[in-house]
């Protein structure tokens, strides 16, 4: 009797280790799972907060592939809404984006903003002109931008037209858009060239399409205003007190240089 009772107690012993061993991984998830829920809330409510923060703003992006230098008009343009962070700037509107330029290749879908394009001005006395005296290398192609430059056998060396995008290329003449300024002072240009042996007329690629465009610093030659009749308007603009003054330093170093090259 004394082993029986002896094996009951031993039975009973056993379970009531089993229920402890049990309990202890039970306890362990009931506190893992009670600290999860406390995180789960926090983040929840944190969610909240930062849903609540957000604000419904409207973008645009392309329904079609575009190509660098397009013009963007309003059949390409898709609006979208988006939930945003408030501290994010304001996305480009419409009128922001419709009728100007890309500066780069864009896919279909693509989400565009105001760094994304870029604005063509265009005034009433552009026009398209073709040039033919100029010195070009390969790699200037129709699409390019360049500066249009001249230097003189004396080492001189001024911008005549800067950041002109290339419209069309046939062996060594191309097509750009010129205002009748830069008309004037390639006229001027051609006159230096065929005035002073050693002068080259001649184009420079821009690195990007979309950089800052350089400063045209070239002093006209005068007398290109008795070939024809220029704007009056055009006439003070181009022909400056500073102009002219860099145009005589010009010539007298011109004329010092050709008569070295010619007593030598």
């Amino acid at each position: 009797m004394a082993v029986i009772r002896q094996r009951k107690r031993n039975i009973a012993l056993a379970m009531v280790i089993g229920l402890m061993l049990g309990a202890v991984p039970f306890a362990l998830f009931s506190i893992h799972t009670y600290i999860r829920a406390g995180e789960i809330k926090e983040e929840l409510h944190s969610v909240k907060g930062e849903i609540s923060s957000r604000k419904l703003r409207y973008m645009y992006i392309l329904k079609n592939n575009k190509q660098k230098g397009d013009e963007i008009l309003h059949t390409d343009l898709m609006k979208c809404e988006i939930y945003c962070s408030s501290e994010m700037p304001e996305p480009a509107s419409a009128n922001d984006l419709v009728g100007k330029k890309l500066k780069l290749n864009t896919a279909k879908m693509s989400i565009i903003n105001s760094n994304m394009v870029y604005k063509d001005n265009i005034s009433d006395d552009v026009r398209l002109h073709e040039y033919s005296f100029l010195d070009l290398h390969d790699e200037i192609s129709e699409g390019s931008y360049i500066d249009i430059r001249i230097t003189f056998p004396n080492g001189e060396d001024y911008i005549v037209a800067e950041h002109k995008k290339v419209m069309n290329r046939k062996d060594s003449s191309l097509c750009v858009y010129v205002t009748e300024e830069e008309i004037l002072l390639m006229s001027s240009a051609k006159v230096d060239l065929d005035t002073f042996d050693g002068t080259k007329v001649y184009a420079i690629l821009y690195a990007r399409d979309y950089q800052l465009p350089a400063s045209k610093n070239y002093p006209a030659n005068e007398y290109v205003c008795e070939l024809a009749d220029w704007d009056p308007n055009i006439i003070k603009k181009v022909f400056t007190e500073e102009g002219r003054l860099k145009r005589k330093t010009l010539e007298q170093n011109m004329a010092d240089f050709l008569s070295g090259k010619t007593s030598d």
